[in-house]
């Protein structure tokens, strides 16, 4: 069995006043579907591909209508976490279903990281009876 580090990411909504998230994956699953599909998602595709989830963070954007530079700040401590723990780092790209959003910067630094990262495509589930 391998390790992986779970990595979930949404966009703030600032006039909703959706502007925080707890750290707690589950808690902010709770304030965000897109963080609670991402979570299950990724939790699906390491049990099914044989992963030890031994660190999962979420990250709240800056922006409210695109990545920024900031989640570096949110996936630069995860190199040392997988590094120590010889795990994967798991995040689900949302830019391969059309009209979602993607993010590019964590795209890039995955390119350059010098960790192994796994991409999860979208894929629909049922949340709470509803498919998302």
């Amino acid at each position: 069995m391998r390790n992986a580090v779970g990595f979930y990411w949404t966009l703030p909504v600032p006039w909703a006043g959706f502007t925080s998230l707890p750290d707690d994956i589950d808690a902010a699953g709770k304030l965000s579907r897109t963080i609670r599909y991402q979570s299950e998602l990724i939790r699906r595709h390491a049990k099914d591909n044989h992963y030890r989830l031994v660190a999962e963070k979420v990250f709240l954007e800056i922006e409210p209508d695109r990545g920024s530079e900031h989640v570096l700040d949110a996936l630069r401590p995860l190199v040392a976490i997988c590094r120590g723990h010889r795990a994967a780092l798991l995040h689900v790209d949302f830019s391969a279903v059309q009209g979602w959003r993607s993010h590019g910067l964590l795209t890039d630094w995955a390119r350059t990281c010098g960790i192994d990262i796994e991409t999860v495509y979208p894929d629909e589930i049922l949340i709470d009876g509803v498919l998302f």
